[in-house]
């Protein structure tokens, strides 16, 4: 998992984001510093619970609608592997990193989404 992920200052005028419900914003906001660098993680309910806030046991419960909520505001991308894995795609990720260190960081364990490939500079569609 990559570290030092940073929060952009146009979150606070991000429409999407901000017509998040409140936990479904907090736990988008969790996530960010536990993606890869090509902005995807695991998004099975429980894992991703386990991964990016698994000291908030209340919750673990809303994980599937938290997730939904990232689904249809546009914000993320749901696929699933050939193994039957749920992986999430944070659209906006590259356009808020600089991505100056991509090649320094390790390899995506996940195939790219639907649509896109893996340049040097991260994905693209």
């Amino acid at each position: 998992m990559a570290r030092g992920r940073m929060i952009a200052a146009t979150v606070a005028d991000d429409k999407r984001f901000n017509e998040l419900p409140i936990d479904a914003a907090l736990v988008y906001l969790m996530a960010i510093p536990q993606l890869d660098r090509d902005g995807l993680i695991l998004g099975e309910p429980a894992v991703l619970w386990g991964t990016a806030c698994r000291r908030r046991s209340d919750l673990l419960p809303r994980m599937v609608d938290i997730i939904a909520a990232w689904v249809s505001s546009g914000l993320v991308i749901s696929y699933k592997t050939d193994d039957g894995d749920t992986i999430l795609y944070f659209t906006g990720f590259q356009k808020n990193q600089a991505m100056t260190h991509y090649d320094r960081e390790a390899e995506s364990r996940f195939p790219c989404p639907p649509n896109y490939v893996r340049t040097p500079k991260g994905l693209v569609p």
